[in-house]
Formats: structure tokens, C-alpha cells, sequence
């Protein structure tokens, strides 16, 4: 579980192999910050494109930027903000339930990988701005759970770069 309105990274070791590539493993589950109950990944990403631009009422989502770069603009409903670099395929962006995250600025060729603790909801989405500053949930029992340790809290973006 990852607690309301938090976002941090995650990484994992990175093999870098010379002339045959690289690869990073999740050796195993229980790494994850959540249990995963949805995959899916972002292709085709170009400079001048913007994706997400939403926040989930109730779910937590981990992203990975296998190949390129890019930047995750993300906020709460104090007014925190915060731009965090993704450009290793070993580090995640991992966000709770109600952080505004929009994509942007992606290098050529990037391409995400995305893990949601839910499956597609319509219903999870605050889609507009005034709607997610609006919103007021509901405690539930995820939410009361003890918040998920993760490897690089609230990091600068600054210090990615």
C-alpha cells in the first residue's frame, strides 16, 4: 500500500553487459510496493507529447522507463509539486492514490512500463483539475494500512539529472 497523496522511487540492480545490452530483475515480488493486478505500457512516446494529465482516487501505480526519458509532473492537494527525471530502466516512479501525474517532455523512442494495483476503473479517475482538488475520500481500509518503505522518498529533481 502506498499512502494518499506520496510518491517516491524505487530501484532495482542494474547488470549493465557490455556488447549484449543490459538487464535489470525484479528478482521478486515482494520488492513491489503493492500487489500487481494490472500491466500495461506506453510506445510511440515523442518530444512535445503529454500522457496521464489525471489522479486516481484510489489507486497506487509504479512506472518504469524501459528505454528514453521522461518527466512526471506530480502534485497533491496541499499544493505540493514536484518534476522527477525517469531516464534508468532501474529506477520507478511509484504514486498513490490522489497525485496529479502528467508525462511529459519524453525523449524519442521512449517507452513506459506501468503496474496498478487495481484493473482499469473509469469510475478511479479524477480527470480534471477541479475535480481532483475537490475530491474528498473517504477513509478505507487501504488507506489506513501501514505506508509502503520506499528506496528514495520525495526526491529532488535535481538530483536525477
Amino acid at each position: 500500500m502506498v499512502e494518499v497523496g506520496q510518491w517516491g522511487l524505487k530501484t532495482w540492480e542494474h547488470f549493465p553487459t557490455g556488447a549484449r545490452g543490459a538487464l535489470t530483475a525484479v528478482n521478486s515480488v515482494a520488492t513491489l510496493p503493492f500487489e500487481v493486478r494490472r500491466l500495461f505500457w506506453l510506445t510511440g512516446l515523442q518530444p512535445g507529447m503529454q500522457r496521464g494529465g489525471h489522479a486516481h482516487k484510489g489507486q497506487s501505480q509504479l512506472f518504469v522507463v524501459i528505454t528514453g526519458s521522461a518527466r512526471f509532473s506530480l502534485y497533491d492537494q496541499q499544493g505540493r509539486h514536484e518534476v522527477v527525471l525517469l531516464a534508468a530502466p532501474n529506477m520507478a516512479l511509484v504514486t498513490g492514490p490522489l497525485v496529479w501525474c502528467t508525462m511529459l517532455e519524453f525523449a524519442p523512442g521512449t517507452a513506459i512500463l506501468a503496474l496498478a494495483d487495481g484493473p482499469h476503473e473509469p469510475d478511479d479517475y479524477l480527470r480534471t483539475e477541479e475535480a481532483f482538488r475537490a475530491y474528498q475520500p473517504e477513509p478505507t481500509r487501504a488507506q489506513t494500512g501501514p505506508p509502503v518503505k520506499l528506496s528514495v522518498p520525495l526526491v529532488n529533481a535535481e538530483t536525477l539529472e
